[in-house]
């Protein structure tokens, strides 16, 4: 039907230069085979980048989930002086029945967090969500508050401020760690 078209399409195929011609395979070529052929020199590949990336990502968020177990044990433990004056082997400070307790109630509220991930805004994720982050409030406030007060102060709030702001981050660093893994490890 159309060979007329066909004719001159492969005539300006044939005129073209080969480094056009190059250029015009390189275009047609897949990614892959195209970061292979350009990049010989090249010692790691995007995809390892990318799965590397994604590994460390998922260990800190299984590592931020255990700090969240350790803030549970803290709140609970409710032993600040004891846990302090015993650093840095700080488990000595800890009641083990403390410990027990709290890896229990942590374990249950991870649990329920997870299981309700898709109805965020329901009573049942939020009251959780919220006793999570309040353990964790309650287990690092004692050593975050004091840790950025100093450097609050030296951006000049006055000592109140600093201090209302130390308290006011520290219910944001809560909520990460509460909210952290949960939206890292689990895909929907």
């Amino acid at each position: 039907p159309n060979t007329g078209e066909q004719a001159q399409r492969s005539t300006a195929t044939k005129a073209q230069t080969p480094q056009a011609q190059a250029t015009r395979t390189r275009a047609t070529q897949s990614p892959q085979a195209r970061v292979t052929r350009r990049k010989r020199t090249a010692v790691i590949t995007g995809t390892s980048v990318e799965n590397f990336t994604a590994s460390i990502i998922r260990v800190v968020a299984i590592l931020v989930l255990a700090l969240g177990f350790v803030g549970s044990a803290f709140a609970i433990n409710n032993n600040a002086d004891g846990v302090v004056a015993s650093l840095p082997y700080f488990w000595n400070g800890v009641n083990p029945l403390a410990a027990g307790a709290s890896l229990i109630i942590q374990a249950y509220l991870s649990i329920v967090q997870l299981h309700m991930r898709r109805r965020r805004l329901s009573i049942v994720y939020l009251t959780h969500l919220g006793a999570d982050a309040w353990l964790n409030y309650q287990g690092f406030g004692w050593i975050v508050v004091p840790f950025l007060v100093p450097g609050l102060m030296g951006l000049g709030l006055d000592p109140v401020g600093a201090t209302r702001a130390a308290y006011f981050m520290m219910i944001g660093i809560a909520l990460g760690i509460a909210l952290m893994p949960e939206q890292v490890l689990i895909d929907d």
